[in-house]
C-alpha cells in the first residue's frame, strides 16, 4: 500500500470529507498511474481556513476512460457529489482540456474514508 497526496478546492474537499463524493476523477497521468487499488489518498484543501486540513481515503477501485463525458455516461453524477452529468463536465473542465484528457484519458478512483 502506498500513500499519494492529491489537493481539492473547495468546495469538492468538502463532498470528499463528507462522503458525498465517492468518486474521484483526474487525467490519468503519470502520478494518477502510480494509484492502485488499496492505497491511501491524502486530500488536502487548497482553500481552507484550516492549515493542514486534510482527509485519508482508500481506494477501492480504478476505471479508465478516454475522457470525462465518457466516465459519467456510466457512473452516477451522485458518485461525484453533483446533482447532474453537466455539472462533473463544467467542473472537470474547469481544470481539464479535452486535448488533455484525449492525450492521458482520465481516470475516476472509488475512495472511501480510511
Amino acid at each position: 500500500m502506498n500513500i499519494h497526496t492529491m489537493s481539492l478546492q473547495r468546495p469538492s474537499f468538502d463532498r470528499v470529507a463528507s462522503g458525498s463524493k465517492t468518486v474521484e476523477c483526474r487525467l490519468y497521468d503519470e502520478k494518477r498511474r502510480a494509484v492502485k487499488v488499496g492505497d491511501r489518498i491524502v486530500f488536502k484543501c487548497l482553500s481552507s481556513g484550516e492549515p493542514g486540513e486534510s482527509v485519508t481515503m482508500r481506494v477501492t477501485e480504478i476505471a479508465r476512460y478516454p475522457d470525462f463525458e465518457s466516465m459519467v455516461a456510466e457512473i452516477p453524477p451522485g458518485s461525484f457529489g453533483h446533482a447532474s452529468a453537466s455539472d462533473v463536465l463544467k467542473e472537470m473542465g474547469q481544470f481539464y482540456s479535452l486535448d488533455d484528457q484525449r492525450r492521458n484519458g482520465v481516470v475516476g478512483m472509488r475512495i472511501e474514508r480510511v
